[in-house]
């Protein structure tokens, strides 16, 4: 009788657990947009993590291209836009990192090369 209670009690654990588990929707990112981008304004704070040694932030962001071929000018921006989905119950940490290609991009000033750019 004991051994029967406690498996009932285990199937009946394990259902709701299960069914909680197949409610829940894993988290994931789905890219927007993409390419050069113009902005009408722009906030620049101090991140170590990058090659500038400065962060960016820009507000009324215009999309004028979608492309993955950024042309090497000074002047250009370019962007990636997403959008996390997820349960929204369920907070999450997101850290966005930038991989360069090749040997990474370098600092002409300073000298300072990074293969990748965390941005908690």
């Amino acid at each position: 009788m004991k051994h029967c209670i406690c498996t009932s009690l285990f199937l009946g654990l394990s259902a709701l657990l299960l069914s909680g588990f197949f409610k829940f929707k894993p988290n994931k990112a789905d890219i927007i947009n993409f390419g050069i981008m113009t902005y009408e304004s722009e906030e620049i704070v101090d991140n170590p993590n990058t090659v500038s040694g400065t962060e960016s932030f820009m507000d009324e962001i215009r999309w004028v291209e979608r492309t993955d071929q950024i042309p090497a000018k000074l002047g250009v921006s370019f962007g990636v836009e997403y959008i996390i989905r997820g349960n929204p119950s369920h907070s999450i940490d997101v850290v966005e990192v930038i991989i360069f290609p090749g040997t990474g991009l370098t600092n002409p000033e300073t000298g300072k090369t990074l293969k990748e750019s965390p941005y908690p």
